[in-house]
């Protein structure tokens, strides 16, 4: 009986997010293809299917792409990106993502 009176949430298919959170789910499939914002392919392939599968808006990566152009440094980037909403932690990632595949690491 018990299996019965659990409610199942509706599937969430992605959430679209700006640099301070989530925006909204969406519980459908689009067909809709994002727009890219210029210099989404300088972030590389990892970054950009990051961004994409989290659902981040033009204006958000357009400022994550003026970050990566301005820093040296993965604590630059992340600190540019923390003053607008992004958690530091996430900065890091981000950081790693763009660089993985232009640095070799061991």
């Amino acid at each position: 009986m018990l299996a019965r009176q659990i409610l199942t949430a509706p599937i969430i298919y992605t959430h679209i997010r700006n640099l301070r959170g989530v925006l909204e789910s969406r519980y459908y499939r689009s067909t809709v293809i994002p727009t890219v914002a210029p210099g989404f392919d300088t972030l590389g392939p990892h970054a950009q299917k990051y961004l994409i599968a989290h659902g981040y808006i033009e204006s958000a990566v357009q400022i994550i792409v003026g970050a990566h152009r301005s820093s040296r440094t993965g604590e630059d980037f992340s600190f540019l990106l923390s003053r607008r909403g992004l958690p530091l932690t996430e900065g890091l990632f981000l950081w790693d993502l763009i660089n993985l595949s232009t640095h070799v690491q061991c």
